[in-house]
């Protein structure tokens, strides 16, 4: 569909705080029973609704593009700081940028935390018993999913833990250097001469990435993975 097209009906947090609050509350002076809390918008908000041409004019206007491809970097850009809140050694700001599309995005490590490995900073948290022993480089790409404890890493590129249900992955000690996931600018050239060869989820981000090399760690069955090469 037309993503340019698409409606909503809202209203601000403020007014639905007023609209839904009882004028008396018995055994209380506070007449309001409903609130909302301001949080900044890496923690709780990053939305996709426009195109890429719309997405240019969003920036221009707001600071926001709201694309695919916006969105993709703000969930990285906002695991990045949920790791560096838990003591992480992982750079946050002062990033190089580069256009996908026209759309910018920051050229920091790209970081996936799948809900089953925590669904808050203090779960998170939890996962690392020596947070300032985790080094993750700019150029690197991380993807945690399941139950899985971090004890000391060293990461320049690209590496994917995955613990099924039942099962624990506990990360001793561990270096990787490889050359991880390339994201790689789609021209409009290679855009109309690849149309339908190209997947949609890539061109309606402008890049598509390359996996050079990977390290997967991998627990399919009940039971504990320990990975230790020690460095």
């Amino acid at each position: 569909g037309n993503m340019s097209q698409g409606k909503s009906l809202s209203c601000s947090i403020e007014d639905f705080t007023r609209i839904t609050s009882k004028k008396e509350l018995k055994g209380g002076s506070n007449p309001y029973v409903v609130g909302y809390t301001v949080m900044e918008r890496f923690l709780c908000f990053s939305r996709v609704k426009n195109s890429t041409l719309e997405g240019l004019k969003s920036l221009r206007k707001t600071g926001f593009a709201e694309t695919a491809s916006s969105s993709e970097s703000e969930l990285y850009d906002s695991n990045r700081r949920i790791l560096a809140l838990c003591g992480c050694r992982i750079k946050t700001a002062d990033l190089l940028s580069k256009s996908f599309a026209g759309i910018p995005m920051p050229l920091g490590a790209k970081v996936v935390l799948c809900p089953r490995f925590g669904s808050t900073i203090r779960e998170v948290r939890d996962r690392f018993p020596s947070p300032s022993d985790v080094f993750i480089s700019e150029t690197s790409s991380i993807v945690l999913d399941g139950d899985i404890v971090i004890q000391k890493l060293h990461l320049d590129g690209d590496l994917r833990v995955r613990a099924a249900p039942g099962a624990k992955v506990v990360i001793k000690s561990l270096k990787i250097v490889n050359d991880g996931v390339i994201f790689s600018p789609l021209s409009k050239e290679n855009q109309s001469k690849e149309e339908g060869i190209i997947e949609e989820k890539y061109s309606m981000r402008g890049y598509i990435k390359t996996n050079e090399e990977s390290l997967v760690v991998d627990a399919p069955s009940p039971g504990v993975v320990v990975v230790d090469r020690p460095f």
